[in-house]
């Protein structure tokens, strides 16, 4: 059962980041340059992995669980404890993410522990919020989440890899603003 017909039917670099296509040097090499394009638009997930569902479910807690919020596991852990909010528990399990994500640690390593946390946090959406559909998509994702752990790895990868780039980008954007 598709949750919705999706717009987006691949989950790529440019849409689930800020990062844009350039079509200037920016004082990079054209080589790179086009090589940073590709990639950006390039499928995060193999294609026998394509499904819509998980697509959507991804794109759409995508914010919520992204890695880049700042604050440590343990710290979202003791808001869970002290509030029992679901977002906390979605802010915990991209901090989770994070943190695995510094330690170099393989997508088959953390998928238990990470699917623990999504089934967690879509328990919590269903018992504070009462709501079924994110229940539904929320435990898709602990079902998959070696996959949304592999998405973030390839997603810090092509930024360490392209750090110059987007520095550049970065720095183009300032001097407009």
């Amino acid at each position: 059962m598709t949750l919705s017909q999706s717009v987006i039917k691949e989950i790529t670099i440019k849409n689930l980041t800020p990062y844009r296509e350039i079509d200037e040097t920016i004082g990079i090499d054209e080589d790179i340059i086009a090589e940073y394009n590709r990639e950006l638009n390039e499928p995060l997930i193999p294609k026998d992995e394509l499904d819509p569902d998980f697509i959507e479910a991804f794109l759409k807690w995508h914010n919520d669980i992204n890695p880049d919020k700042g604050r440590e596991f343990e710290e979202y852990s003791k808001y869970i404890e002290k509030h029992g909010d679901p977002f906390y528990s979605l802010w915990a399990i991209g901090a989770y993410i994070n943190e695995q994500l510094k330690a170099n640690k393989e997508s088959k390593e953390v998928a238990s522990r990470l699917s623990n946390l999504f089934g967690e946090a879509a328990y919590r959406k269903l018992q504070e919020d009462n709501d079924g559909y994110a229940y539904e998509e929320l435990s898709l994702l602990a079902e998959k989440s070696e996959l949304v752990f592999e998405i973030y790895r390839k997603l810090k990868e092509f930024e360490k890899k392209y750090e110059k780039v987007i520095d550049a980008i970065e720095r183009e954007t300032e001097q407009y603003t």
